[in-house]
């Protein structure tokens, strides 16, 4: 719905966006996963859910909440070719999926490197290694991206304690 100037402008940032952003979802409920969840999502019964709350994800992830960079949110399911995502704040788009997915019903952690946050995490460091890396081209400016896990761009592993993230584990049938 944007002009054709802004439109540019936006796909250019949402790119850039991904490069800056890793995203972990979450089925939010309180009860046991639906059968819908558990064949989606968990090997058709044959695999296992882990339990958590805001609370604990945000105490286990203290060192990167501490500096700003990580935000847990409840996804938002819309219709993109009827709703407006909002302009206001890039991270509002990074909590938004097509409305066809809402029964899945999810939260996200979304980690990023926007802004100063990036030069923040420049040192911080996981099991495999440095989590960002700062980037330099001849085109673009320098920019920091996620790098710390199972090759570029694939996984962030981050150091957690188990014992405060997880609230329980439940098996499949």
């Amino acid at each position: 719905k944007a002009p054709a100037f802004e439109q540019r402008y936006i796909r250019a940032a949402y790119r850039q966006a991904v490069r800056q952003s890793f995203a972990t979802c979450w089925h939010r409920s309180s009860g046991e996963p639906s059968d819908y969840v558990w064949e989606e999502f968990g090997a058709n019964h044959d695999g296992i859910a882990i339990r958590t709350s805001p609370q604990r994800m945000a105490k286990a992830l203290r060192p990167i909440a501490a500096l700003g960079a990580a935000h847990l949110g409840v996804i938002r399911y819309i219709d993109h070719a009827r709703d407006l995502i909002g302009s206001q704040n890039i991270l509002q788009s990074q909590f938004v999926i097509r409305s066809e997915y809402q029964r899945e019903e999810e939260a996200r952690l979304l980690l990023h490197t926007y802004g100063p946050f990036g030069s923040k995490l420049v040192r911080l460091t996981g099991p495999k290694g440095f989590l960002v890396r700062i980037r330099k081209t001849k085109t673009i400016p320098q920019r920091h991206e996620f790098v710390g896990g199972y090759g570029r761009g694939t996984a962030i592993v981050l150091a957690i304690e188990p014992k405060e993230f997880i609230e329980e584990i439940v098996l499949g049938c």
